[in-house]
Protein backbone atom coordinates (compact mmCIF):
# COMPACT_ATOMS: atom_id res chain seq x y z
CA UNK A 1 0.00 0.00 0.00
CA UNK A 2 1.42 3.64 -0.62
CA UNK A 3 0.71 6.46 1.33
CA UNK A 4 -0.03 9.46 -0.17
CA UNK A 5 0.53 11.70 2.90
CA UNK A 6 2.57 12.15 5.96
CA UNK A 7 1.88 10.11 9.02
CA UNK A 8 2.03 11.61 12.19
CA UNK A 9 1.37 9.83 15.52
CA UNK A 10 1.60 11.98 19.08
CA UNK A 11 1.10 9.16 21.38
CA UNK A 12 -0.74 8.89 24.73
CA UNK A 13 2.86 8.86 26.24
CA UNK A 14 3.68 12.40 25.30
CA UNK A 15 2.08 14.24 28.03
CA UNK A 16 4.51 12.09 30.13
CA UNK A 17 7.47 12.46 27.96
CA UNK A 18 9.11 15.86 28.80
CA UNK A 19 9.82 16.87 25.11
CA UNK A 20 8.51 20.42 23.86
CA UNK A 21 6.06 19.88 21.76
CA UNK A 22 6.85 23.27 19.60
CA UNK A 23 10.77 22.44 19.73
CA UNK A 24 9.78 18.80 18.63
CA UNK A 25 7.68 20.11 15.63
CA UNK A 26 10.63 22.39 14.25
CA UNK A 27 12.51 19.63 15.12
CA UNK A 28 10.84 17.49 12.76
CA UNK A 29 10.42 20.02 10.42
CA UNK A 30 13.69 20.47 9.77
CA UNK A 31 14.59 16.84 9.57
CA UNK A 32 11.89 16.97 6.96
CA UNK A 33 13.04 19.28 5.01
CA UNK A 34 16.24 17.29 4.59
CA UNK A 35 14.68 14.10 3.35
CA UNK A 36 14.01 12.04 6.48
CA UNK A 37 11.33 9.45 5.69
CA UNK A 38 11.03 8.46 9.16
CA UNK A 39 11.28 9.31 12.89
CA UNK A 40 10.61 7.38 16.31
CA UNK A 41 11.31 9.18 19.70
CA UNK A 42 11.08 6.59 22.33
CA UNK A 43 10.83 8.37 25.60
CA UNK A 44 10.42 6.78 29.41
CA UNK A 45 9.71 3.29 27.70
CA UNK A 46 7.43 4.78 25.59
CA UNK A 47 6.59 5.82 21.78
CA UNK A 48 5.66 9.58 22.44
CA UNK A 49 6.51 10.89 18.95
CA UNK A 50 5.78 9.00 15.29
CA UNK A 51 6.18 10.43 11.99
CA UNK A 52 6.82 9.20 8.17
CA UNK A 53 6.85 10.66 5.40
CA UNK A 54 4.90 10.06 2.29
CA UNK A 55 4.88 6.14 1.07
CA UNK A 56 6.66 5.06 4.73
CA UNK A 57 4.59 3.79 7.51
CA UNK A 58 5.72 1.73 10.89
CA UNK A 59 5.37 -1.87 9.28
CA UNK A 60 8.09 -0.73 6.38
CA UNK A 61 11.39 -1.95 6.97
CA UNK A 62 14.06 0.59 5.87
CA UNK A 63 17.79 -0.05 4.90
CA UNK A 64 20.27 0.74 8.05
CA UNK A 65 23.74 0.59 5.83
CA UNK A 66 26.68 0.96 8.21
CA UNK A 67 24.04 1.01 11.25
CA UNK A 68 24.16 -2.66 10.74
CA UNK A 69 27.58 -2.33 12.47
CA UNK A 70 26.04 -2.09 15.86
CA UNK A 71 22.34 -3.40 15.48
CA UNK A 72 23.93 -6.80 13.94
CA UNK A 73 27.68 -6.91 14.39
CA UNK A 74 27.57 -5.15 17.73
CA UNK A 75 24.82 -7.36 19.24
CA UNK A 76 26.31 -10.57 17.83
CA UNK A 77 29.27 -9.60 19.68
CA UNK A 78 27.11 -8.85 22.91
CA UNK A 79 26.08 -12.47 23.01
CA UNK A 80 29.35 -14.10 22.09
CA UNK A 81 30.94 -12.10 25.14
CA UNK A 82 28.11 -12.74 26.79
CA UNK A 83 28.31 -16.59 26.91
CA UNK A 84 31.99 -16.47 27.49
CA UNK A 85 33.07 -17.54 23.56
CA UNK A 86 35.29 -14.35 22.92
CA UNK A 87 36.91 -11.52 24.20
CA UNK A 88 37.67 -8.04 23.20
CA UNK A 89 41.34 -9.09 24.11
CA UNK A 90 41.25 -12.30 21.89
CA UNK A 91 43.48 -12.07 19.12
CA UNK A 92 41.02 -12.59 15.82
CA UNK A 93 43.60 -15.50 14.78
CA UNK A 94 42.14 -17.85 17.33
CA UNK A 95 39.36 -17.91 15.56
CA UNK A 96 40.79 -16.83 11.54
CA UNK A 97 43.39 -19.87 11.39
CA UNK A 98 45.09 -18.56 7.88
CA UNK A 99 46.13 -14.97 10.18
CA UNK A 100 48.12 -16.81 12.46
CA UNK A 101 51.09 -16.67 9.96
CA UNK A 102 50.49 -13.28 8.83
CA UNK A 103 53.32 -10.66 10.57
CA UNK A 104 50.85 -8.27 10.73
CA UNK A 105 46.88 -9.98 10.58
CA UNK A 106 48.46 -12.40 13.36
CA UNK A 107 48.35 -9.30 15.64
CA UNK A 108 44.72 -8.13 15.18
CA UNK A 109 42.59 -8.32 18.13
CA UNK A 110 38.86 -8.24 18.49
CA UNK A 111 38.49 -5.12 19.89
CA UNK A 112 40.56 -3.52 16.86
CA UNK A 113 37.90 -5.38 14.13
CA UNK A 114 35.40 -3.72 16.25
CA UNK A 115 36.72 -0.12 16.29
CA UNK A 116 38.25 0.03 12.81
CA UNK A 117 41.70 0.18 14.43
CA UNK A 118 42.91 -2.87 12.56
CA UNK A 119 44.42 -1.29 10.01
CA UNK A 120 42.49 -3.53 7.07
CA UNK A 121 42.11 -1.51 4.53
CA UNK A 122 38.72 -0.82 3.32
CA UNK A 123 37.11 -1.39 0.18
CA UNK A 124 36.89 2.60 -0.84
CA UNK A 125 38.98 4.24 -3.47
CA UNK A 126 38.12 7.95 -3.99
CA UNK A 127 34.56 8.26 -4.20
CA UNK A 128 33.84 5.79 -6.61
CA UNK A 129 30.55 3.97 -6.72
CA UNK A 130 30.92 0.45 -5.74
CA UNK A 131 29.81 -1.00 -8.88
CA UNK A 132 32.70 0.86 -10.44
CA UNK A 133 35.25 -0.40 -8.25
CA UNK A 134 38.04 -2.09 -9.76
CA UNK A 135 39.59 -5.52 -8.44
CA UNK A 136 39.36 -7.10 -4.92
CA UNK A 137 37.32 -3.53 -3.66
CA UNK A 138 34.81 -4.29 -6.56
CA UNK A 139 34.31 -8.01 -5.76
CA UNK A 140 33.90 -6.88 -1.87
CA UNK A 141 30.63 -5.39 -2.58
CA UNK A 142 29.41 -7.54 -5.78
CA UNK A 143 30.01 -10.46 -3.20
CA UNK A 144 31.79 -12.45 -5.45
CA UNK A 145 32.37 -14.68 -5.10
CA UNK A 146 31.55 -13.93 -1.30
CA UNK A 147 32.91 -10.80 0.70
CA UNK A 148 34.38 -12.62 3.56
CA UNK A 149 36.82 -14.78 1.65
CA UNK A 150 37.88 -11.56 0.30
CA UNK A 151 38.07 -9.52 3.39
CA UNK A 152 39.75 -12.73 5.02
CA UNK A 153 42.69 -13.55 2.49
CA UNK A 154 42.79 -10.17 0.14
CA UNK A 155 42.11 -7.30 1.91
CA UNK A 156 46.24 -5.75 2.87
CA UNK A 157 46.70 -4.50 6.49
CA UNK A 158 47.97 -0.67 5.81
CA UNK A 159 49.26 0.22 9.17
CA UNK A 160 50.49 -1.28 12.68
CA UNK A 161 47.40 -2.85 14.35
CA UNK A 162 45.63 -0.51 17.13
CA UNK A 163 47.82 2.41 15.97
CA UNK A 164 45.66 4.20 13.76
CA UNK A 165 41.83 4.77 12.92
CA UNK A 166 40.83 4.14 9.64
CA UNK A 167 36.77 2.36 8.69
CA UNK A 168 36.91 -0.47 7.17
CA UNK A 169 34.09 -2.49 6.15
CA UNK A 170 36.18 -5.91 5.50
CA UNK A 171 37.48 -6.00 8.81
CA UNK A 172 33.54 -5.81 10.12
CA UNK A 173 33.46 -9.03 8.03
CA UNK A 174 36.26 -10.52 9.68
CA UNK A 175 34.59 -9.64 13.35
CA UNK A 176 31.36 -11.91 11.65
CA UNK A 177 33.79 -14.67 10.76
CA UNK A 178 35.62 -14.60 13.84
CA UNK A 179 31.93 -14.23 15.92
CA UNK A 180 30.67 -16.70 13.57
CA UNK A 181 33.67 -19.22 14.32
CA UNK A 182 33.02 -18.90 18.31
CA UNK A 183 29.45 -19.92 18.08
CA UNK A 184 30.76 -23.65 17.19
CA UNK A 185 28.02 -24.66 15.17
CA UNK A 186 25.20 -21.69 15.17
CA UNK A 187 25.41 -18.52 13.18
CA UNK A 188 24.66 -14.70 13.60
CA UNK A 189 21.31 -14.58 12.58
CA UNK A 190 19.73 -17.83 14.16
CA UNK A 191 21.53 -15.77 17.39
CA UNK A 192 20.12 -13.02 17.14
CA UNK A 193 16.78 -13.98 16.23
CA UNK A 194 16.67 -16.82 19.29
CA UNK A 195 18.15 -14.20 22.23
CA UNK A 196 17.70 -11.18 21.07
CA UNK A 197 14.69 -10.28 18.41
CA UNK A 198 12.33 -13.33 19.46
CA UNK A 199 12.52 -11.92 23.26
CA UNK A 200 12.28 -8.14 22.07
CA UNK A 201 8.60 -9.25 20.51
CA UNK A 202 9.91 -8.20 17.05
CA UNK A 203 9.02 -10.69 14.15
CA UNK A 204 10.45 -11.55 11.22
CA UNK A 205 8.57 -9.07 9.07
CA UNK A 206 9.98 -6.42 10.26
CA UNK A 207 13.95 -7.18 9.71
CA UNK A 208 16.43 -8.80 7.50
CA UNK A 209 20.15 -8.88 7.99
CA UNK A 210 22.89 -9.97 5.13
CA UNK A 211 21.96 -8.72 2.13
CA UNK A 212 18.70 -11.74 3.04
CA UNK A 213 21.26 -14.34 3.09
CA UNK A 214 24.19 -16.39 4.26
CA UNK A 215 27.69 -17.11 3.00
CA UNK A 216 28.99 -20.46 3.23
CA UNK A 217 33.03 -20.27 3.91
CA UNK A 218 34.76 -22.90 5.86
CA UNK A 219 32.09 -24.62 7.19
CA UNK A 220 30.80 -21.38 8.76
CA UNK A 221 27.54 -19.93 7.75
CA UNK A 222 28.07 -16.60 7.99
CA UNK A 223 26.04 -13.18 7.27
CA UNK A 224 26.93 -9.60 6.57
CA UNK A 225 27.23 -7.43 9.11
CA UNK A 226 28.66 -4.11 7.53
CA UNK A 227 25.83 -3.44 6.09
CA UNK A 228 22.88 -5.43 4.27
CA UNK A 229 20.33 -5.30 7.37
CA UNK A 230 16.86 -4.08 7.09
CA UNK A 231 14.87 -2.74 10.21
CA UNK A 232 11.66 -1.10 10.88
CA UNK A 233 12.18 2.31 12.77
CA UNK A 234 10.46 0.53 15.87
CA UNK A 235 12.56 -2.73 15.39
CA UNK A 236 15.97 -0.51 15.48
CA UNK A 237 14.41 1.20 18.32
CA UNK A 238 13.47 -1.40 20.52
CA UNK A 239 17.36 -3.17 20.20
CA UNK A 240 18.54 0.65 20.98
CA UNK A 241 16.62 0.43 24.37
CA UNK A 242 17.57 -3.16 25.25
CA UNK A 243 21.09 -1.58 25.40
CA UNK A 244 19.81 1.22 27.36
CA UNK A 245 18.45 -0.95 29.45
CA UNK A 246 21.71 -2.46 30.08
CA UNK A 247 20.41 -5.84 28.37
CA UNK A 248 17.16 -6.55 30.44
CA UNK A 249 13.76 -6.66 28.68
CA UNK A 250 10.12 -6.46 31.07
CA UNK A 251 12.15 -8.66 33.78
CA UNK A 252 14.73 -10.50 32.30
CA UNK A 253 18.06 -10.22 31.42
CA UNK A 254 18.79 -11.17 27.90
CA UNK A 255 23.14 -9.61 27.77
CA UNK A 256 24.68 -9.26 31.45
CA UNK A 257 24.83 -5.71 32.40
CA UNK A 258 28.97 -5.84 32.70
CA UNK A 259 28.99 -6.91 28.50
CA UNK A 260 26.15 -3.89 27.82
CA UNK A 261 28.67 -1.78 29.46
CA UNK A 262 31.92 -3.39 27.75
CA UNK A 263 30.03 -2.90 24.47
CA UNK A 264 28.90 1.16 25.10
CA UNK A 265 32.37 2.02 26.66
CA UNK A 266 35.19 3.89 24.76
CA UNK A 267 37.47 1.58 24.52
CA UNK A 268 40.31 4.26 24.50
CA UNK A 269 41.40 3.33 20.69
CA UNK A 270 42.74 6.17 18.51
CA UNK A 271 39.98 8.64 17.57
CA UNK A 272 38.40 8.99 13.84
CA UNK A 273 39.56 12.33 12.12
CA UNK A 274 37.94 15.16 13.68
CA UNK A 275 36.96 18.63 13.15
CA UNK A 276 34.43 21.08 14.17
CA UNK A 277 32.31 20.70 11.30
CA UNK A 278 32.48 16.60 11.68
CA UNK A 279 32.35 15.38 15.21
CA UNK A 280 33.22 12.12 15.00
CA UNK A 281 32.11 9.77 18.17
CA UNK A 282 34.51 7.60 20.10
CA UNK A 283 33.95 4.13 19.30
CA UNK A 284 32.66 1.11 21.67
CA UNK A 285 32.66 -2.42 20.58
CA UNK A 286 30.55 -1.75 17.19
CA UNK A 287 28.88 1.06 18.70
CA UNK A 288 29.80 4.82 18.95
CA UNK A 289 29.81 6.61 22.25
CA UNK A 290 29.98 10.12 23.36
CA UNK A 291 32.55 9.17 26.28
CA UNK A 292 34.41 12.05 25.88
CA UNK A 293 31.88 14.80 24.96
CA UNK A 294 32.37 15.04 21.53
CA UNK A 295 28.88 16.10 21.67
CA UNK A 296 28.51 19.05 23.75
CA UNK A 297 24.67 19.10 24.09
CA UNK A 298 24.31 15.15 24.52
CA UNK A 299 25.08 13.52 28.03
CA UNK A 300 28.19 11.53 27.70
CA UNK A 301 26.67 8.13 28.56
CA UNK A 302 25.24 8.77 24.81
CA UNK A 303 25.52 6.02 22.22
CA UNK A 304 24.11 5.77 18.79
CA UNK A 305 24.84 3.10 15.68
CA UNK A 306 24.80 4.81 12.17
CA UNK A 307 24.96 4.93 8.66
CA UNK A 308 25.70 5.70 4.51
CA UNK A 309 22.30 8.76 4.20
CA UNK A 310 22.53 9.54 7.82
CA UNK A 311 20.35 6.22 9.14
CA UNK A 312 20.90 6.91 12.73
CA UNK A 313 19.96 5.37 16.10
CA UNK A 314 20.93 7.61 18.70
CA UNK A 315 20.34 6.76 22.61
CA UNK A 316 21.09 8.12 25.92
CA UNK A 317 20.50 6.17 29.31
CA UNK A 318 20.13 9.39 31.27
CA UNK A 319 17.46 10.77 29.55
CA UNK A 320 16.09 7.90 28.72
CA UNK A 321 15.55 8.29 25.71
CA UNK A 322 15.66 6.26 21.65
CA UNK A 323 15.66 8.02 18.60
CA UNK A 324 15.68 6.28 14.99
CA UNK A 325 16.09 8.59 11.83
CA UNK A 326 15.95 7.20 8.47
CA UNK A 327 16.12 9.19 5.06
CA UNK A 328 18.15 10.53 2.39
CA UNK A 329 21.41 12.09 3.21
CA UNK A 330 20.72 14.87 5.87
CA UNK A 331 24.05 16.80 3.90
CA UNK A 332 26.91 17.32 1.33
CA UNK A 333 30.20 15.61 2.07
CA UNK A 334 31.85 19.06 2.32
CA UNK A 335 30.17 19.00 6.13
CA UNK A 336 30.91 15.63 6.93
CA UNK A 337 29.41 12.77 7.83
CA UNK A 338 28.79 13.90 11.71
CA UNK A 339 28.20 17.49 11.62
CA UNK A 340 24.48 16.86 9.82
CA UNK A 341 23.82 14.08 12.24
CA UNK A 342 24.71 16.30 14.96
CA UNK A 343 23.29 19.95 14.27
CA UNK A 344 19.96 18.11 12.59
CA UNK A 345 19.50 15.22 14.54
CA UNK A 346 20.97 15.16 18.47
CA UNK A 347 21.49 18.59 19.09
CA UNK A 348 18.01 20.69 18.76
CA UNK A 349 16.31 17.22 20.32
CA UNK A 350 18.53 17.79 23.29
CA UNK A 351 16.89 21.08 23.19
CA UNK A 352 13.58 19.75 23.52
CA UNK A 353 14.16 17.53 26.14
CA UNK A 354 12.71 19.16 29.03
CA UNK A 355 14.71 17.94 32.25
CA UNK A 356 13.54 19.10 35.69
CA UNK A 357 14.37 18.37 38.96
CA UNK A 358 11.39 16.12 40.61
CA UNK A 359 11.45 18.64 43.85
CA UNK A 360 10.88 22.50 44.87
CA UNK A 361 14.06 24.28 44.61
CA UNK A 362 15.73 24.56 47.83
CA UNK A 363 15.69 27.93 49.49
CA UNK A 364 19.04 26.86 51.40
CA UNK A 365 21.05 24.99 49.27
CA UNK A 366 22.00 27.50 46.26
CA UNK A 367 24.33 25.67 44.25
CA UNK A 368 26.44 22.40 44.51
CA UNK A 369 29.90 21.60 43.24
CA UNK A 370 32.56 19.00 43.30
CA UNK A 371 36.13 19.34 45.09
CA UNK A 372 38.82 19.11 43.41
CA UNK A 373 40.22 15.90 44.19
CA UNK A 374 37.43 13.00 43.74
CA UNK A 375 38.36 9.51 45.76
CA UNK A 376 37.50 6.35 44.18
CA UNK A 377 36.39 3.94 46.84
CA UNK A 378 34.10 0.96 46.40
CA UNK A 379 34.59 0.49 42.85
CA UNK A 380 32.18 -1.02 40.93
CA UNK A 381 29.62 0.55 42.49
CA UNK A 382 27.79 3.23 40.94
CA UNK A 383 27.42 5.58 42.99
CA UNK A 384 27.18 6.72 46.70
CA UNK A 385 26.60 10.79 47.60
CA UNK A 386 28.13 11.48 50.69
CA UNK A 387 27.27 13.71 53.28
CA UNK A 388 27.72 15.18 56.92
CA UNK A 389 24.84 14.21 59.27
CA UNK A 390 23.77 16.59 62.64
CA UNK A 391 25.93 13.91 64.95
CA UNK A 392 28.72 14.60 62.84
CA UNK A 393 28.65 11.54 61.21
CA UNK A 394 29.01 10.84 57.57
CA UNK A 395 26.09 9.00 55.95
CA UNK A 396 26.53 7.29 52.33
CA UNK A 397 24.55 5.15 50.10
CA UNK A 398 25.74 2.85 47.00
CA UNK A 399 24.34 1.02 44.51
CA UNK A 400 24.52 -1.75 42.20
CA UNK A 401 27.99 -3.14 43.45
CA UNK A 402 29.70 -5.00 46.19
CA UNK A 403 30.26 -1.91 48.85
CA UNK A 404 33.51 -0.70 50.46
CA UNK A 405 34.75 -4.67 50.59
CA UNK A 406 33.55 -7.80 49.24
CA UNK A 407 31.28 -8.25 52.30
CA UNK A 408 28.37 -9.94 50.42
CA UNK A 409 29.68 -12.69 48.18
CA UNK A 410 27.09 -11.47 45.13
CA UNK A 411 26.12 -8.32 43.86
CA UNK A 412 24.50 -5.97 46.70
CA UNK A 413 22.80 -3.42 44.48
CA UNK A 414 22.00 -1.03 47.66
CA UNK A 415 23.03 -0.12 51.13
CA UNK A 416 24.04 2.32 53.20
CA UNK A 417 26.76 3.02 55.47
CA UNK A 418 27.93 5.52 58.34
CA UNK A 419 31.16 6.67 59.46
CA UNK A 420 31.15 8.08 63.15
CA UNK A 421 35.04 8.55 63.03
CA UNK A 422 37.31 11.52 62.65
CA UNK A 423 38.61 13.04 59.68
CA UNK A 424 38.44 11.27 56.27
CA UNK A 425 39.50 8.13 55.97
CA UNK A 426 37.19 4.80 55.44
CA UNK A 427 38.22 2.32 57.82
CA UNK A 428 39.80 -0.10 55.42
CA UNK A 429 38.39 -3.81 57.53
CA UNK A 430 34.95 -2.80 58.26
CA UNK A 431 31.89 -4.18 56.01
CA UNK A 432 30.45 -1.95 54.03
CA UNK A 433 27.00 -4.08 54.96
CA UNK A 434 26.19 -7.34 56.38
CA UNK A 435 24.49 -9.22 53.71
CA UNK A 436 21.82 -10.47 56.58
CA UNK A 437 20.64 -6.56 56.92
CA UNK A 438 21.21 -5.76 53.63
CA UNK A 439 18.55 -8.52 52.47
CA UNK A 440 16.40 -7.70 55.50
CA UNK A 441 16.37 -4.20 53.83
CA UNK A 442 15.23 -5.13 51.01
CA UNK A 443 12.11 -7.07 52.54
CA UNK A 444 10.85 -4.40 54.48
CA UNK A 445 8.91 -1.59 53.55
CA UNK A 446 11.00 1.99 54.04
CA UNK A 447 9.17 2.94 56.72
CA UNK A 448 10.37 0.50 58.60
CA UNK A 449 13.97 1.07 57.89
CA UNK A 450 16.16 3.30 60.25
CA UNK A 451 19.26 4.99 59.14
CA UNK A 452 21.92 2.03 59.01
CA UNK A 453 19.06 0.11 56.48
CA UNK A 454 18.38 -2.30 59.44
Amino acid sequence: MRLSAAILFITSAFAQSGLDPAKLESWRAALAAHGTTSLVVVRRGEIAFEWYAPGWNADRQHGTASMAKALVGGMSLALAMDDGRISPNDLASKFIPSWRADPLKSKITIRQLATHTSGISDAEQDGIAHDRLPGWKGDFWKRTPDPFSIAIHQAPVLFEPGMQNAYSNPGMAALSYAITASLKGSDVRTLLKERVLDPLGIPERDWSIGYGRAYEVDGLQLYANWGGASFTPRAAARVAQLMMLQGRWRGRELIRRDVVKKILTDQGMPRPARSATDPAPASGLAWYTNADGIWPAAPRDAFAGAGASHQVVFGSPSLDLIVVRNGDSLGGAASGFWGPVYDLVIKPLMDAVAVSAPYPTSRAIRAASFGKEIRRIAIDSDNWPLTWGADDAQYTSYGDGYGFRAACREEARDGLRTHHGRGLRFPRRQPALRCRAHRRRRREPEGQRDSHGR
